[in-house]
């Protein structure tokens, strides 16, 4: 729908920094930055309970928040060093430790890092840790490694990295990932009251006002139909449409919209997002989409380090894909599912066996 520009601007779908927009998890930043603050309430003196609450894996489905959950922790965090290891910036190539080394500005091997954090009081935070790791022998390595620099620095150091949940029971299966990062936080689906304080938030900013679709005469006599009861039936109906998903429940809202008079807005009911039939396209198309599904970002000698095929037959499969809106390619050249299709897109995969229903 055409909506006014600030409602597009406040609805945006990628992961935000500034407070007012990120309504939904305050209560849960609240208690991960109390836990975090008690590993260097007394320096020096940090037990084995102490330091195993300073090692926190915060898990969640792809548009769950969990970005944004760290952009929240990165603004309300009080410690004297605060290091960020961000997919935006360190390309999967890189690795863990790589990418540690080059935000500390220290030498790029595993006891050079070590020596580096533990020098003071410090807080690092790893966004999508499965991002950073290769796939593949060498990726495990270095995902063992970056275990041992936890362990070994958490007497001066606490640790948050976000991961996506279809992924660690694999993970969890070849590293102990859960051994490391003792204590997990689950980002869980938000229900109706959640998603409208979201969504209250954000029209707040921009001056503008909702009416909410009326059941019956009983409610357009009350109130000019923009009756609790009727917001009421509208969330509700918004959290079961989109699974309690915040990237998908935004879009909904968004897509479930019509201008109505200066400055109003009407909300029609929002309804699930429709599975795309993607079955036609061939095994290799499939196949590249699952993989980028299944580890976020890929270039595509990366896709084709993964499917054990030439960088020109993954250029092939993937140009068709981009052709068609399946696929997006960034400035990086990063291969993607666009961000307004990814969830319908996941669940298409998975019905047809190629991701898990975690993933999707």
């Amino acid at each position: 729908p055409d909506l006014p520009p600030i409602y597009r601007k406040v609805f945006d779908l990628e992961p935000v920094e500034d407070r007012r927009l990120a309504a939904a998890r305050e209560t849960e930043v609240t208690a991960v930055l109390a836990a975090l603050e008690q590993v260097h309430s007394e320096e020096g003196a940090a037990g084995p309970a102490r330091r195993a609450r300073g090692r926190v894996l915060v898990e969640g489905l792809r548009g769950s928040g969990r970005t944004t959950f760290l952009n929240m922790l990165e603004r309300e965090a009080k410690t004297r060093r605060l290091v960020r290891v961000d997919a935006s910036f360190h390309p999967r190539g890189e690795g863990l430790v790589g990418a540690l080394a080059a935000e500390l500005g220290c030498p790029d091997y595993p006891l050079a890092v070590t020596q580096t954090l533990v020098a003071e009081p410090t807080l690092v935070l790893i966004d999508d840790l499965s991002h950073h790791v290769m796939p593949n022998p060498a990726g495990l390595d270095e995902l063992e490694e970056l275990l041992r620099i936890v362990v070994d620095t958490s007497r001066q150091v606490a640790w948050v990295a976000t991961a996506e949940t279809g992924e660690l029971p694999v993970l969890a299966e070849l590293v102990p990932i859960f051994g490391v990062f003792s204590h997990r936080h689950r980002l869980a689906p938000l229900n109706a009251q959640a998603l409208s304080r979201v969504v209250e938030a954000r029209v707040n900013l921009t001056g503008l006002e909702l009416d909410f679709p009326s059941a019956g005469w009983f409610d357009l006599l009350r109130r000019g139909g923009r009756d609790e009861r009727a917001r009421s039936r509208y969330f509700e109906a918004l959290a079961r449409a989109s699974g309690g998903n915040l990237r998908e429940a935004l879009l909904l809202h968004l897509s479930s919209l019509r201008p109505e008079a200066e400055g109003r807005l009407m909300v029609a009911p929002p309804e699930p997002m429709a599975v795309p039939l993607i079955g036609r396209l061939g095994a290799g198309s499939l196949a590249c989409m699952a993989m980028v599904a299944r580890f976020g970002p890929l270039l595509d000698g990366e896709l084709a380090e993964i499917l054990l095929i030439s960088r020109d037959e993954a250029q092939r499969y993937t140009a068709a894909l981009l052709h068609a809106g399946l696929l997006r390619q960034d400035e990086r050249r990063l291969l993607r599912l666009p961000v307004h299709a990814q969830r319908p897109l996941t669940r298409a995969l998975a019905q047809l066996g190629l991701v898990t229903e975690e993933v999707a």
